[in-house]
């Protein structure tokens, strides 16, 4: 959260912030984050199953089901926050970029389910070239959007 706040102040126009600090900056960055750590969660409890508790401590508090639910939560958290944000952006086009975003969430989630290494350490999804390519797509969406 504090970098998303203090890159807005980094990129400038003139005196005043470029980007304005709305709520949407606050909300879609920290529901992104609740579920990346929820899913890592989730993958190493389904990847280590029984031994789980002795290979991290901070898993001796959570279950299966705990996880899950989480992430659950997590997951609607963040499209119902993008989503919001799509719809009530002063760039109507942003709207486009709903389905890539979806698409990219479920993805990610079904690295999960699957036990894929890229659930446990998201600094690798540049290894997945669908990943990569919708990636590309919602940017190349977002830059024609709003300039």
């Amino acid at each position: 959260m504090i970098r998303t706040v203090s890159g807005s102040f980094v990129i400038t126009k003139g005196i005043e912030p470029y980007i304005k600090i709305s709520s949407w900056l606050i909300l879609c960055p920290f529901f992104l984050a609740l579920f990346l750590v929820t899913s890592k969660r989730e993958s190493e409890i389904l990847l280590l199953q029984n031994e789980a508790k002795q290979h991290k401590k901070i898993l001796i508090g959570y279950t299966k089901k705990l996880t899950f639910a989480l992430m659950i939560i997590s997951t609607v958290l963040l499209i119902s926050s993008y989503s919001l944000y799509v719809f009530f952006s002063s760039y109507p086009n942003l709207m486009f970029t709903l389905p890539f975003v979806l698409y990219l969430i479920f993805r990610f989630f079904n690295f999960v389910e699957t036990k894929s290494a890229i659930a446990r350490h998201p600094e690798l999804l540049y290894k997945d070239k669908r990943s990569v390519i919708t990636i590309l797509i919602i940017i190349i969406i977002t830059f024609f959007s709003i300039y």
